[in-house]
């Protein structure tokens, strides 16, 4: 067996010689046909077997140019039982031949091709002698010309189930290869997102309270004291958030501790650090407040967040946050006043932050515009609001 298969991978890189390898094998066994059975075969004499060894290097082709060798072997056999008058191994070369027709062409041509390989035979048979039409051996031929061709045909569908299974298979694979990077690269623009998200509010916070520091230091330290507080708790925040991105990146989806995402619940608590940080932020929240769904309320609390860090980056000082809960919309109005000099406030610049908010509400099939808006400059969100899941959070002590 190991023999074998060792020898079937170099075989099908060298189909000539496998082919002789095959036309060997059926000159042996037509060959070696007891003597003792007459009545059944008829032993070949030195014509019969130069028949058959020429049928058998006619094989050698058979890949190559099939339908000549099927008719040249046809001929070879219809040759051998006009000469033995009878059954003869003379024919054994035309059952593999046309099998190889069988394995190649549709059904209705190797039906033809089995048809007038019987007449063939039988009519070499009534040459010879004519009274061999009376004889029931004589009509064998058309038996072992539709066995040939049935596992042919056989053996061509197998092959072409199986070819189509192969096909399928890679076709799954190149499907599989395909969904594999779009999550990757779905994961890294998430990644991305929240690492702006988490990151880009206490660095602004920082940016602001240690520039306040600086400009304090020498005419009020305590005041420039309370600015670096505020710089150490924004900081240690960044590193605790940080810290909570990192462990979720570097375990597995199995059991791997996973921090809770901000709720937007917390959005007071968000307004209080804009406001340590500098930034005054008026809230109000219209209607009746609701639970949310878990990727809406993570959504909403995100769009707040990088709408009032840019308020407090680009703004001048202040800022207005509106919450509203409509029958089937929640609407974000975050606006803040332009700058004494005409520049844009919130979000003024090609950032990622507001490419990440759009992306956020697109994928909740919500809206979101954000431009100036006389001498204000408004963001504004709408996102549509799902039954509410398990877990869903209210915005409690939104606003001050």
């Amino acid at each position: 067996m190991r023999l074998l298969a060792a020898v079937k991978p170099w075989l099908r890189a060298h189909p000539l010689a496998a082919d002789a390898l095959l036309a060997w094998h059926v000159l042996v066994l037509a060959l070696l046909v007891p003597a003792d059975k007459p009545g059944r075969i008829a032993p070949p004499d030195a014509e019969t077997t130069a028949l058959i060894v020429l049928g058998c290097v006619l094989l050698v082709f058979r890949r190559r140019r099939p339908v000549h060798v099927w008719a040249a072997t046809v001929l070879v056999g219809a040759v051998g039982v006009g000469h033995s008058a009878g059954a003869t191994t003379a024919t054994f070369p035309t059952a593999v031949a046309l099998y190889t027709l069988a394995t190649r062409w549709p059904r209705r041509q190797a039906v033809r091709f089995a048809l007038t390989t019987a007449v063939a035979t039988v009519c070499g048979l009534m040459v010879s002698d004519p009274s061999n039409w009376q004889s029931p051996t004589t009509y064998g031929a058309f038996t072992w010309s539709a066995l040939s061709t049935a596992i042919g045909l056989a053996v061509q569908s197998s092959r072409a189930v199986l070819a189509a299974a192969e096909e399928r298979a890679q076709r799954a694979e190149q499907t599989r290869e395909q969904e594999a990077q779009r999550r990757v690269a779905e994961e890294r623009l998430r990644i991305a997102r929240e690492l702006h998200d988490v990151v880009a509010h206490h660095v602004s916070v920082v940016n602001v309270q240690s520039g306040v520091a600086l400009h304090l230091l020498d005419s009020d330290p305590e005041q420039a004291r309370d600015a670096v507080t505020h710089v150490r708790r924004a900081s240690g925040q960044v590193l605790d958030e940080m810290a909570h991105l990192l462990g979720v990146l570097r375990t597995n989806e199995d059991g791997a501790p996973v921090a809770p995402a901000p709720r937007f619940e917390r959005v007071g608590e968000l307004v209080e650090s804009m406001g340590r940080a500098g930034l005054r932020v008026s809230c109000e929240v219209v209607g009746a407040a609701r639970p949310l769904p878990p990727l809406l309320d993570l959504t909403a609390y995100r769009i707040v967040q990088e709408a009032l860090t840019n308020a407090s980056k680009h703004g001048s000082g202040s800022a207005e946050l509106e919450i509203r809960y409509k029958a089937d919309v929640l609407v974000l109005l975050v606006t803040s006043p332009l700058r004494a000099d005409g520049s844009v406030g919130t979000g003024g610049r090609a950032g990622h932050g507001l490419v990440g908010m759009r992306e956020r509400v697109d994928a909740l099939g919500g809206g979101l515009t954000a431009g100036p808006r006389g001498s204000r400059w408004l963001l504004r969100a709408e996102l549509p609001l799902a039954a509410a899941a398990d877990g869903a959070s209210v915005p409690a002590g939104a606003g001050r």
